[in-house]
C-alpha cells in the first residue's frame, strides 16, 4: 500500500508551486548572461499587491553581492513601490532617493541565482490616492551582481478589484484505478461584490494525474504533463457558485492503493496573464463548461484582490492494486586481507508502478547494506550513510521518484581485514522507510554481498 505522509505529499505540491510562481518570460537578457524579470503587476483600485523579480544566469552563481534598483518616474499618480523594511527578513537594505529605490544585500549568507528563474526580491506595489481602472504605469528595474547587470521595464495596471474563490473550503475528493479516467468537480464562487468577467482554473498534480487533453479551452504545459489551465468566457456573479467537471487521465505506473494530491488554484484572466510566458499547447474537442452562461460584456481588466483564498486542492484515492516491485541487487568481490575492494549495489524497480512522490523532496526508496564479517566500509556513496541504530549503511534513491524498469546503484569502497571464506551479509530494500510497502514480490527484497565466496579464484 502506498503508505505517505502528509508532509511528503504536500512536499510535491509546494516545490511544484514554486516553480510555477516564478516562471515566466524572461523581459531582459543581458550579452553577459545575466537574466532579470519583474512579472506585469496589476492591482485594484485602493488595494495593493505584491510583485518579484527573478533572476537566472547561463553559469549558475553564489554571490552576496547583489544590488536591486527601481526607477518608478513612470508609476506617477499610478502607484507607489515599497520594499520590506526589515533587512533581516529580506536580506536587502534599501534606500530612497526621489523615483529611485536602491536595494543592496547585506545578509552574510550568499543567494544562489541559477540556470532557471529564480525568485530573488520582493517588494508590495499600492495603488495610488485617486488612481483609477484601467490606468497603467511602468517600473524600470535594474540587477546587478559580481560587475554584471541586467535591466528592464514592467507594466503596471490598476484593475478592478474581484474576488475568486472555491466554492467549498473541503478539498475535493474522488477516487479511481491506475489506467482510468475520472471526473473531478471543481467549484468557484465570486465572494466579491462585483461581477467577475471571465476566470482561470489551473491545474497541477503529482504523480502521473493529467488532465485530459479533449478540451479545446484547455492549454497543457510543455514539459510539465501534470500541469494544466483552462479559461471561461463567462461571467461569474457576486454570490454565485460555479462548477466545473474536468476528466483527469490516471497513468497506468501510478502505485496503488494509496492517496495522491492534486492542487488548483482561480485566477482572473488578468492576474493569470501578469508575468505568464510558460509555453502550452491547446487541447483538442469539446469545452470544459463551467455554466450554461453567454459570454455578454466586453472582459474588464480585473484582479483578484484577496489571491490567498483562491487555492484549493484534490485527494484522489487510488483504488485497485498496482504495486512497485523494489529487487536487492549484490555483488561479489574477492581479495587477501589488507586489500581493498569496491562494492557496487543497487536497487531495481520491476514495476508496473512507480515508487514514491515526485517533488516530495524525499528519496523514493532506500536500501540497508549490511557488512560482511571480517571487513569494514572506508568510503561510501554520497547518497549512503552509516546507520548505527540499522547496523549498516543506508542508500537512497537519488530522486523522489523511482520510474518503474530503472535501477540504481551505490559504490561502497570495503577494507578486508580478515579473510573468511564466504563472509557474507545482506543488501535489502523495503527494509528502512519502505519505497514500496505494499511490494508485488518479497522474495527479491534481498540479495548479499559475498567476499571471497566459493568461485573465488
Amino acid at each position: 500500500m502506498r503508505h505517505l505522509t502528509s508532509r511528503r505529499l504536500l512536499a510535491g505540491l509546494v516545490v511544484t508551486m514554486t516553480a510555477i510562481a516564478v516562471s515566466g518570460s524572461p523581459a531582459s537578457a543581458a550579452a553577459n548572461g545575466l537574466t532579470a524579470l519583474v512579472p506585469d503587476i496589476t492591482v485594484g483600485a485602493g488595494s495593493s499587491g505584491g510583485g518579484y523579480l527573478v533572476a537566472s544566469s547561463e553559469q549558475p552563481v553564489s554571490t552576496t553581492e547583489v544590488t536591486v534598483t527601481f526607477d518608478t518616474t513612470g508609476l506617477t499618480g499610478v502607484a507607489e513601490v515599497a520594499t520590506e523594511p526589515d533587512p533581516w527578513v529580506s536580506g536587502f537594505t534599501c534606500e530612497t532617493a526621489g523615483a529611485l529605490i536602491t536595494c543592496s544585500r547585506t545578509a552574510s549568507w550568499p543567494v544562489s541565482i541559477e540556470t532557471y528563474p529564480v525568485r530573488l526580491f520582493d517588494f508590495t506595489v499600492t495603488a495610488a490616492a485617486g488612481a483609477q481602472h484601467d490606468d497603467s504605469g511602468t517600473l524600470a528595474y535594474t540587477l546587478t551582481t559580481d560587475g554584471r547587470s541586467a535591466s528592464g521595464t514592467t507594466r503596471v495596471i490598476i484593475g478592478e478589484g474581484v474576488d475568486l474563490a472555491p466554492s467549498s473550503a473541503e478539498p475535493v475528493t474522488v477516487s479511481g484505478t491506475p489506467g482510468t479516467t475520472i471526473d473531478a468537480p471543481v467549484g468557484v464562487r465570486n465572494v466579491g461584490e462585483t461581477t467577475v468577467s471571465g476566470a482561470i482554473l489551473y491545474l497541477f498534480f503529482q504523480d502521473e494525474i493529467t488532465l485530459a487533453r479533449t478540451y479545446s479551452n484547455c492549454y497543457y504545459q510543455v514539459g510539465r504533463e501534470t500541469t494544466a489551465y483552462c479559461e471561461f468566457d463567462r461571467d461569474l456573479l457576486p454570490g454565485v457558485a460555479y462548477t466545473a467537471r474536468p476528466r483527469l487521465d490516471l497513468g497506468t505506473s501510478i502505485e496503488s492503493p494509496g492517496l495522491t494530491l492534486g492542487s488548483l488554484r482561480w485566477l482572473t484572466p488578468t492576474d493569470w496573464n501578469d508575468g505568464n510566458g510558460i509555453p502550452y499547447v491547446q487541447g483538442t474537442g469539446t469545452e470544459l463548461t463551467l455554466e450554461e452562461e453567454a459570454f455578454s460584456a466586453a472582459r474588464r481588466t480585473q484582479v483578484d484582490v484577496n489571491p490567498y483564498n483562491n487555492w484549493s486542492s484534490i485527494i484522489i484515492e487510488l483504488t485497485g492494486h498496482n504495486p512497485a516491485d523494489l529487487a536487492a541487487i549484490g555483488a561479489t568481490v574477492d581479495g587477501p586481507a589488507g586489500s581493498t575492494r569496491t562494492i557496487r549495489v543497487g536497487m531495481r524497480n520491476d514495476g508496473p508502478a512507480s515508487a514514491g512522490v515526485a517533488g516530495s523532496g524525499e528519496a523514493a526508496a532506500q536500501m540497508l547494506v549490511r557488512i560482511p564479517a571480517g571487513t569494514r566500509i572506508i568510503a561510501a556513496d554520497g547518497n549512503c550513510w552509516r546507520s548505527n541504530q540499522h547496523g549498516g549503511y543506508v542508500c537512497g534513491y537519488p530522486g523522489s521518484l523511482f520510474p518503474a524498469g530503472t535501477e540504481a546503484f551505490f559504490s561502497l569502497t570495503l577494507r578486508i581485514d580478515q579473510e573468511i571464506p564466504n563472509a557474507t551479509a545482506t543488501v535489502s530494500v523495503n527494509e528502512v522507510n519502505c519505497g514500496s510497502c505494499d511490494d508485488g514480490n518479497r522474495a527479491n527484497d534481498v540479495a548479499y554481498v559475498v567476499v571471497n565466496g566459493d568461485d573465488a579464484a
